[in-house]
């Protein structure tokens, strides 16, 4: 099986952000492009997560816990809300006493960490085969 490396599991997280617009910007049912969106959103570390498994021990602890944290405390809630409440508009869905929208926002930034260590992970990667060489 090929090797899924650092920088290409990190120039997927990052394309998924102008695909993720442009739904929103073709897609005429908000919620649907939500959902789609949001399924981006949960498979990218489903993805990592199985990248990272399969490797004959874990590679990296903090690309797991990144990942985890994203999917786990943001997409995975975000994407239930919106599917539960699917009759709510987005601002009116709560999560123990958070809008959604908050949860949203927070959301971001926790995507740009995982982004971010995939990234500097990438960059290890490439200075670990530079060295080799």
């Amino acid at each position: 099986m090929k090797k899924i490396t650092y920088l290409k599991q990190s120039l997927i997280l990052l394309l998924w952000i102008p695909v993720v617009v442009l739904l929103f910007r073709f897609v005429e049912e908000k919620k649907m492009a939500a959902v789609i969106a949001g399924l981006g959103f949960v498979i990218l570390p489903v993805v990592i997560l199985s990248a990272e498994i399969q490797k004959a021990k874990l590679k990296s602890w903090m690309v797991v816990l990144c990942a985890l944290q994203f999917l786990l405390f943001f997409a995975g809630p975000l994407i239930l809300l919106r599917v539960i409440h699917w009759e709510l508009a987005f601002d009116k869905i709560y999560f123990f006493g958070l809008p959604a929208s908050e949860l949203h926002r927070y959301s971001n930034a926790s995507y740009l960490l995982l982004v971010g260590m995939m990234c500097f992970k990438s960059l290890l990667e490439w200075k670990n085969k530079k060295r080799q060489l």
